[in-house]
């Protein structure tokens, strides 16, 4: 993959990889994947199912929504090749990812504190930028993962990506 190809775009994906694909095109697009997790409750619902396909090597995971006929919903990135707008990457601290998007104009993100409910010896912290659909996830004050999702026409509808 390119520099380009490292770009995270919200709302749409990265590189060939967009929101709404199925699993099938995703694999044939980037390969077998390391680990498949099949079905897994990721919700409040026992009917709140997901399928993630985990590319270890390359630095992310994508997660397909049983609630969506399956199609791509969700993508972390935990590898610093991956930048999201303004440089923003993995292995910076809080101060400065979030002045960052500050600075690409972001709205103020809202933060929840995780302290011990991921891991009993982990400080971690969600900031959330609902309008981006965008979680930063840092431990100890360090970005971990990226996680973002489509954006929505309203509370029921995905604005897929063309």
């Amino acid at each position: 993959m390119t520099d380009a190809d490292y770009k995270i775009v919200p709302g749409v994906g990265f590189s060939k990889v967009k929101f709404g694909m199925r699993k099938e095109q995703l694999i044939e697009l980037m390969g077998q994947p390391d680990e498949i997790e099949e079905d897994a409750n990721y919700g409040d619902s026992p009917d709140d199912k997901v399928t993630v396909l985990y590319y270890d090597q390359d630095g992310f995971s994508v997660s397909f929504d049983k609630e969506e006929k399956y199609r791509l919903t969700e993508i972390s990135f935990e590898s610093d090749l991956f930048v999201l707008e303004n440089g923003v990457k993995i292995g910076q601290t809080v101060e400065e990812a979030l002045s960052l998007l500050e600075k690409a104009g972001y709205e103020e993100p809202s933060l929840e504190d995780l302290e011990g409910e991921v891991s009993p010896n982990d400080n971690t912290e969600a900031y959330t930028y609902d309008e981006k659909n965008i979680t930063l996830w840092f431990d100890d004050g360090i970005l971990q993962t990226i996680q973002i999702g489509p954006f929505w026409f309203d509370s029921d509808t995905i604005k897929w990506p063309k």
